[in-house]
């Protein structure tokens, strides 16, 4: 409730404010694998019960797009909803029961957590997400990092911002083609 809540007040603030105030996009940063009580057979620890966590994830995107939705056939301009994704939803990995089609199926755009220091790295971990945003007609934003952090081959901190400008033009180069880029 309290994801749509926001969304709901995101909206009351649009229809009380001007052009130049209203919001044109939310987008959320929820990471359910990061769920862990270490409390045994807690069904809201990820690594007891991810099934349900994952399940009670879409569900939310899945309501907070329909407010928005609700928002958009009255209102406009539309509002646009996404969510900040890491690139291995796509890999299944941490015993995750997610699919990345569940989570671009549910929301007007991905963007995608591509934390890798070079080109061919941010390409290896955007791909999938981005083909099969083509196909659903989705947008793909691709995010990197940039801050001092470990391992340092998530991180263009180290290599610098002419590296990490060079890897995002390539990257974009790459990409050209796809439409939900």
């Amino acid at each position: 409730p309290d994801a749509e809540n926001l969304i709901y007040d995101i909206i009351n603030f649009n229809l009380g404010g001007t052009s130049v105030q209203r919001f044109d996009g939310i987008q959320y940063d929820v990471e359910p694998y990061l769920l862990e009580t270490r409390v045994e057979n807690d069904p809201y620890d990820w690594f007891y019960d991810n099934g349900l966590i994952w399940n009670e994830y879409l569900e939310m995107l899945n309501n907070c797009q329909m407010i928005v939705n609700d928002y958009n056939t009255s209102y406009s301009p539309d509002i646009k909803f996404g969510v900040a994704i890491p690139f291995w939803y796509s890999a299944g990995q941490l015993g995750a029961p997610q699919r990345v089609e569940d989570v671009i199926d549910k929301v007007d755009y991905i963007a995608i957590m591509a934390y890798r220091d070079s080109d061919s790295g941010i390409r290896d971990a955007s791909s999938e997400e981005i083909a099969y945003a083509d196909t659903v007609g989705k947008k793909v934003y691709v995010g990197v990092e940039t801050s001092i952090i470990s391992p340092s081959s998530i991180t263009f901190y180290e290599e610098g911002n002419a590296a990490l400008e060079s890897a995002l033009g390539d990257v974009d180069t790459y990409f050209s083609g796809n439409s939900s880029y």
